[in-house]
């Protein structure tokens, strides 16, 4: 797999998982992986949507200051 700036991303096996989209099952990354994702930026309002949703949905912990 490869990240935007096209270097290789490696996740360990417990943070892969599968999800629906479209009604296709896909590949994807666990809740905390994709929270760990929003780290290093700003955050804008699809953003905290997007770890809100994560929040409630999976239970995932948000780090400190992302409310």
């Amino acid at each position: 797999r490869a990240a935007a700036d096209g270097a290789d991303l490696e996740y360990p096996d417990e943070h892969l998982t599968s999800g629906w989209v479209g009604g296709r099952e896909v590949r994807c990354v666990d809740a905390v992986i994709q929270v760990r994702h929003h780290d290093g930026y700003p955050l804008g309002r699809r953003d905290l949507a997007d770890l809100s949703r994560l929040r409630d949905r999976f239970g995932v912990a948000l780090p400190d200051g992302y409310w």
